[in-house]
């Protein structure tokens, strides 16, 4: 049997050990968080501006304002950009009864039982209709926001630019190990099986960061990191000080100091949580806290979800999630609803609501 031949400069993956030098472009996906902005900047640092892209998978649940973020980072550092978004068609088999996606049409059959005697039901083009379509919630093994509308999306954009990729192209992943358990095993350099051997090599830049090397290597640039962590900690931290008011629940301290004279403040500016946020952020080093991704991410804790949702943009994609709820009967948590998990704040703010027009 004939060993296949790689491109040049690229090893078989159980022997590469180190990043080659001389690729033909440097792909950097960037969600606009704070790992794939590392990553990005990590890339630029060894290759030069010459060689390196970026491209973003557009989703729909995302943060409000992540597209143009990642077009400001872009534009700071002088790095070209380019957006993809996942779109297929949902079907029924008419054969067999299941439910297909397809980004094409005519073209399209149940991978089930081969039929294309088919029902269309609609367009999906984001996360929440892609849980209507199946009819239940994602979980920690069914993961559209990861594979059909990120690896796919970039995948299908690789193949429509090919040859200006070229022959030894790296895509650049801001994967963290620390991140979480899914992530402990990832490798810093390994090809990407979607492809013919040997094409695309993923490259993860960061997977031995902690998060506050991910956050330094940002502010080592004068990069803000995306807003949506500054809002998600403001609202963790209001919760926790507003529970240590109102119901005696001490909030935990992530250093000394921390909540220090807090106690008699009524509420929490925006002047006295930032400082606190800069720390967090520079400084404690601990992982979890606020992602950028998903508004209702399914890997979001319950205090985190119900800092989300007091949020105007949280409370618009959260109130979508329930109705799903509703709408198929399965809950985004295992025995426990959305609803449920941010009641205390849905109650407060009928609390406050109330009050008002009591005022008026």
């Amino acid at each position: 049997m004939t060993k296949l031949e790689l491109p040049p400069l690229f090893e078989e993956p159980a022997l590469l050990k180190e990043v080659p030098k001389e690729p033909t472009r440097v792909i950097v996906s960037l969600s606009g968080g704070k790992d794939s902005v590392a990553s990005l900047l990590l890339a630029l640092e060894l290759f030069g501006p010459e060689l390196v892209v970026a491209h973003h998978q557009v989703v729909l649940e995302d943060f409000v304002g992540t597209v143009e973020y990642c077009q400001s980072v872009c534009h700071f550092l002088g790095v070209p950009l380019s957006f993809s978004q996942g779109v297929y068609n949902s079907f029924l088999c008419l054969g067999c009864g299941h439910k297909h996606l397809s980004i094409f049409f005519e073209e399209a059959y149940c991978h089930k039982c081969g039929s294309r005697d088919k029902q269309f039901l609609g367009v999906v083009s984001g996360i929440h209709d892609y849980i209507r379509h199946r009819g239940k919630w994602m979980g920690g093994t069914v993961r559209p926001c990861t594979k059909n509308f990120k690896i796919e999306v970039w995948n299908a954009w690789a193949r429509e630019n090919e040859e200006f990729l070229g022959p030894r192209p790296i895509l650049v992943l801001g994967e963290r190990h620390l991140e979480s358990k899914n992530r402990r095993d990832l490798p810093e350099l390994r090809y990407r099986d979607a492809f013919r051997k040997g094409w695309v090599l993923e490259w993860r830049p960061v997977l031995h960061y902690r998060r506050i090397d991910a956050f330094r290597k940002l502010r080592e640039y004068g990069i803000e990191p995306h807003p949506c962590y500054r809002l998600q900690w403001r609202a963790l931290l209001r919760g926790r000080h507003r529970r240590w008011r109102e119901e005696g629940l001490e909030p935990r301290m992530e250093y000394p100091g921390q909540w220090d004279g807090l106690y008699q403040v009524e509420h929490l500016p925006d002047q006295l949580l930032d400082p606190m946020i800069d720390t967090l952020m520079m400084d404690v080093n601990v992982e979890g806290g606020p992602r950028c991704g998903c508004r209702d991410c399914y890997w979001k804790t319950e205090e985190e979800l119900r800092a989300v949702y007091d949020l105007d943009q949280g409370k618009e994609v959260m109130d979508d999630g329930m109705a799903i709820e509703e709408e198929t009967g399965f809950t985004m948590k295992q025995g426990k609803s959305l609803q449920s998990i941010v009641a205390p704040e849905r109650q407060r703010d009928q609390s406050s609501g109330s009050a008002a027009s009591r005022q008026v």
